[in-house]
């Protein structure tokens, strides 16, 4: 009721309610609009006139406010705002949107962080280890890398190049090769921008303005402005990246200033997922060698001598097959992808190679990254090889494996354990997976 004026340059916070945390990835809803409730709490109104502004508050008893919502589908930025909107159209240049808390329709593809559509029907335990390998970038694709990461309603994950969404499809590039999705099984959309992946653990953020402040809802809804005024609660101002806005202060939970803004950013939503480059294999090898000398290629690993992860998937030629069957045998995985270079050239040499060690009973398992059967017998055909082929299509053995960069050569001996791990091709993988081979198979005789 009496106003007081702030620093331009005040940092701290308004607490109406203590917020939940965030989660990493919100489930989204299909609703704007909150039931209300009543409840006590303090009210508070924010004004700037002159260039300063100005808090009053009160006391104020059987006020209407909001328990916590179903989150709606929403709108995230990279200077951390997430608005309720509902998504027309997104395309290269940007999305474009209608939401309830600005004026603005569009915002441009270097300003998105993450757009929810709608709620997923089977949601995944992301972990780090998952979320790794799907942020990691091969070393062939870093020329073309995907900048988005689409999650499908039944908990799926895919990247690619968003080229267009509408009412009802999804164009995307996966590959070089286009494909069409349908929308109504899209639940978001991730935005992998290519100038954070060298970041260290953190995607840079635009800095923020003085005089802004930050309203938090309850809903999980964040937006960051310069206010110029409230009416009835009304709270009026304007957004550098949406444009003029609004903020209903029965809503809020929280309003940050100054400082509280840019401590709140380390804790967005989505702002771990950035891509990073695949380990150089070269630079892991000269590192084990520098560590220690007396290491043998292939044994950096940490699932070296641990039991090698099961998995039954379906082969090219038919049928499937259950690696726990292979028992008694050394076991040479080679994961691999039609698209991957360097993939291409080992394998006939690792075919090869495991060949001349038949008789001793090694056999070799190619398992192909996330792609269909043509492809893959296409490039069989090209390269006259015919090694038995496992396809792993939804990436699980992969990520048993810590698979982040291909081709990756898995030796197993005859009791199930790892024992080598080589990761990319080069002149030297033949020599060295002989090498492996023999190590083991000297092993095995030694403890027959």
């Amino acid at each position: 009721r009496t106003g007081s004026p702030l620093r331009q340059n005040i940092s701290g916070r308004i607490v109406y309610r203590e917020s939940s945390p965030t989660p990493v990835l919100r489930v989204a809803a299909s609703r704007f609009a909150p039931a209300p409730a009543v409840a006590n709490r303090a009210r508070a109104r924010v004004v700037q006139a002159n260039g300063r502004v100005f808090v009053a508050s009160s006391n104020e008893a059987n006020v209407p406010t909001q328990p916590p919502m179903s989150a709606s589908p929403a709108l995230h930025l990279r200077v951390g705002d997430s608005i309720p909107c509902e998504v027309k159209k997104i395309d290269e240049k940007g999305v474009t949107f209608y939401s309830p808390v600005t004026d603005a329709t569009f915002v441009a593809a270097e300003k998105v962080k993450a757009v929810e559509l709608a709620t997923e029907k089977q949601t995944r335990n992301i972990g780090k280890t998952k979320r790794d390998r799907l942020l990691t970038l091969p070393r062939m694709q870093r020329n073309n890398p995907p900048t988005h990461l689409v999650i499908a309603k039944n908990g799926d994950f895919l990247r690619g190049r968003l080229n267009e969404l509408n009412d009802k499809s999804l164009s995307l590039e996966i590959r070089m090769e286009r494909r069409e999705l349908s929308r109504n099984k899209i639940s978001r959309i991730i935005w992998l921008h290519p100038e954070t992946k060298e970041a260290e653990g953190k995607e840079p953020l635009p800095p923020l303005g003085a005089g802004l402040v930050q309203t938090m809802r309850r809903d999980g809804a964040r937006l960051t402005f310069q206010p110029d005024r409230c009416d009835d609660g009304i709270i009026s101002g304007k957004s550098e990246v949406l444009g003029p806005c609004r903020v209903d202060v029965s809503l809020v939970d929280q309003i940050l200033m100054g400082k509280a803004i840019d401590d709140a950013q380390v804790n967005l939503a989505y702002h771990p997922w950035h891509l990073h480059d695949a380990i150089e294999p070269k630079y892991v090898e000269e590192v084990a060698q520098e560590e220690n000398p007396s290491s043998t290629a292939g044994m950096e690993s940490p699932l070296i001598g641990k039991l090698a992860p099961d998995f039954n998937l379906p082969l090219v030629a038919g049928g499937s097959l259950r690696l726990s069957s292979l028992r008694g045998s050394v076991v040479v995985l080679d994961f691999f992808a039609t698209w991957c270079g360097p993939c291409v050239q080992a394998m006939p040499t690792v075919e090869k190679t495991v060949e001349e060690f038949k008789a001793q009973n090694v056999k070799l398992v190619a398992v192909n990254m996330q792609e269909d059967a043509k492809k893959i017998g296409d490039l069989l055909e090209r390269l006259n090889i015919k090694p038995t082929i496992a396809m792993d299509l939804d990436g699980a053995a992969a990520e048993k494996y810590g698979v982040t960069a291909i081709p990756q050569t898995v030796v197993i001996d005859a009791q199930g354990k790892i024992a080598r791990i080589f990761i990319g091709g080069g002149q030297k993988l033949p020599d060295q997976l002989a090498e492996a081979i023999k190590a083991v198979l000297n092993l095995a005789n030694t403890a027959n």
